[in-house]
């Protein structure tokens, strides 16, 4: 079965939760496309009928077994993958927001293929997605001077 994701004929709606607590922030490394291998936030598809603020604190639940309380909207950002020969492979529009951990012991689901508490100096030195590089710039999440 073809994934609903992949050659979309709609920009696809996603949310991500960047989780902070005392000075690192939470990061995923991603066991599926789009970004296979890479690190990013936890987050995920918005399910039709359903509020952001609710699909941000769902996704981290089902991926990491913790609950969160939601803050603000970071930013939106947008990530359009093509194919080979010009094609839409992958296109997501995609709302960042800031969270902190509530409860809940930490382990990833079968889309994380690893979870870690991260410094600034841990962050930068992981091979982040590119939507992940620009907002942890965003919020100032400083990289090393080298980076």
């Amino acid at each position: 079965m073809k994934s609903r994701r992949l050659y979309p004929s709609l920009p696809m709606v996603s949310v991500g939760a960047l989780i902070r607590e005392n000075g690192r922030v939470l990061l995923i490394k991603r066991a599926n496309e789009p970004s296979k291998g890479k690190w990013s936030i936890p987050g995920g598809l918005v399910e039709v009928g359903e509020g952001v603020r609710d699909a941000v604190a769902r996704e981290v639940l089902e991926e990491l077994g913790l609950r969160i309380r939601v803050g603000d909207l970071i930013g939106v950002f947008e990530n359009v993958v093509r194919d080979g020969v010009g094609g839409i492979r992958y296109h997501f529009v995609i709302l960042d927001y800031f969270a902190e951990p509530v409860s809940g012991v930490l382990r990833g689901n079968g889309e994380v293929a690893d979870v870690r508490w991260c410094s600034p100096v841990e962050a930068w030195g992981l091979r982040l997605t590119s939507t992940t590089r620009r907002l942890l710039r965003q919020v100032e999440f400083a990289p090393p001077e080298d980076v």
